[in-house]
């Protein structure tokens, strides 16, 4: 009621369809404002999980192309609509700039430290200045220590202490980027950096992949029990080999994404 007297709201626009979210849609319809709410498509996502991407075999819409219809329903054109904030400029094609953001919330979406280490090494010795990226605490202790390995080669971004804008900027400088299904993936595609993107427990076909995580740049593996979640936030199913959908990727399938990365022209000035 505070919102709708203050600002006199001419639509109520729900993104989230959640239950405070459903009750301010509820207050809003009394109050004689026009809504719309976003339709996640829970059905076919628990549809996706329990039959697995192979036997389900299509993509689901992006979340945000569902955030563009709800926009729809209440008026508003979205066409043209541009999901990037920055233009993406390097200052040169050599050495590689290369940036890795080796977390994600949850197990079912990290790639395992080690084998991301080697991933760092490899490309070191390839010859790219590296940028890793991570929160404070935990995250920069280990991205610290990779750093200390090669100081010349290696930033952990942490440690520069940069606020939201200034690590975006940063990404747009960049002419690859390695992530998770996780939020630098999407701030790097806000940034139009050609993403390299590693997926586990969840899958694109779930609708949360990003515009620069494009088909041929993902590093991932077919089994019959991927997406077991849409979230990455349950257990492995697999006793025996638990998350083989991260383990069986190997560091070598993320390099080779990376340089067919910089082979298809993200390695190029100004571009």
């Amino acid at each position: 009621r505070k919102i709708i007297s203050e600002y006199r709201p001419a639509a109520f626009a729900d993104l989230h369809d959640v239950l405070r979210t459903k009750a301010m849609r509820i207050v809003c319809r009394l109050s004689g404002i026009k809504t719309a709410h976003i339709d996640k498509g829970r059905a076919e996502k628990r549809l996706l999980t329990r039959q697995g991407a192979q036997i389900f075999g299509r993509q689901l819409k992006t979340s945000s192309e569902r955030y563009a219809d709800v926009l729809r329903k209440l008026g508003y054109d979205t066409a043209g609509s541009d999901t990037t904030v920055l233009r993406h400029t390097v200052p040169g094609s050599n050495p590689p700039r290369i940036g890795i953001a080796p977390f994600a919330a949850h197990p079912g979406k990290a790639y395992p430290a080690e084998k991301m280490e080697q991933v760092v090494q490899e490309l070191v010795r390839e010859g790219a200045n590296i940028w890793l990226f991570g929160a404070p605490g935990r995250e920069q202790q280990t991205l610290d220590s990779w750093a200390a390995d090669a100081p010349d080669s290696i930033i952990s971004v942490p440690s520069l202490r940069l606020g939201l804008q200034e690590e975006l900027r940063l990404m747009a400088t960049l002419h690859v980027m390695v992530a998770m299904d996780s939020g630098n993936m999407h701030m790097a595609s806000m940034a139009a950096t050609p993403t390299v993107s590693v997926w586990g427990a969840t899958h694109p076909f779930a609708g949360f992949t990003a515009p620069s995580a494009t088909p041929e740049l993902r590093a991932e593996v077919p089994l019959p029990c991927r997406p077991c979640s849409v979230f990455g936030n349950k257990p492995c199913r697999l006793a025996d080999t638990p998350y083989a959908c991260l383990n069986n990727i190997t560091p070598d399938m993320i390099v080779d994404r990376v340089k067919r990365a910089l082979a298809a022209g993200a390695c190029t000035p100004d571009n």
